[in-house]
């Protein structure tokens, strides 16, 4: 029976090299050492999970809900004021500038305005994070569906700009 307590290590001078530097001399990682490009995949999928874990959270998905809801709002203020107009109170053009321009003549209409600023820039983080993620469901991650989300988030990002244009000019 050998005793292998008694003999000294003997490394190569490859296995020294390669137990300091994670690599051997021909360049292939050593035994137990991940290379470099295995590290940055790993890396890149870890990113990328919790960037798609924060895109689909619980806060991301109030904030769409939000968005949803200033959207609803938006219509139902643009519809008001269209019937307004149509039966000869308004002589003002129904659009969404004068609906939100109606809005601000009223007591707590600042607040609603920077309500539905909040709203839109939900809706279009969320249509932001569909782009660079991809929609839920079948196809979700194909070119047009995700353009699609870039042109939607635009829009609603120059809606929340809108609105806070909309409230900045009626403190004047």
């Amino acid at each position: 029976m050998r005793d292998y307590r008694a003999e000294p290590a003997r490394d190569s001078g490859e296995e020294q090299q390669a137990s300091r530097t994670g690599t051997c001399r021909d360049g292939e990682p050593a035994p137990g050492f991940p290379d470099a490009a295995d590290t940055a995949k790993r890396a890149e999928r870890k990113a990328g999970s919790a960037a798609r874990e924060a895109a689909s959270s619980r806060w991301l998905r109030g904030l769409a809900r939000a968005g949803l809801v200033a959207r609803g709002v938006n219509y139902i203020l643009v519809g008001s004021l269209a019937i307004q107009i149509a039966l000869g109170s308004r002589g003002t053009q129904a659009d969404t500038t004068g609906a939100l321009r109606e809005v601000a003549s009223h007591p707590g209409g600042i607040v609603v305005l920077w309500l539905l600023t909040a709203g839109f820039a939900g809706l279009a983080l969320w249509r932001f994070a569909e782009t660079a993620y991809g929609q839920a469901g079948p196809g979700g991650r194909t070119a047009p569906k995700r353009l699609a989300s870039l042109a939607l988030g635009v829009v609603y990002g120059c809606g929340s700009a809108g609105s806070s244009l909309s409230t900045c000019t009626r403190r004047r």
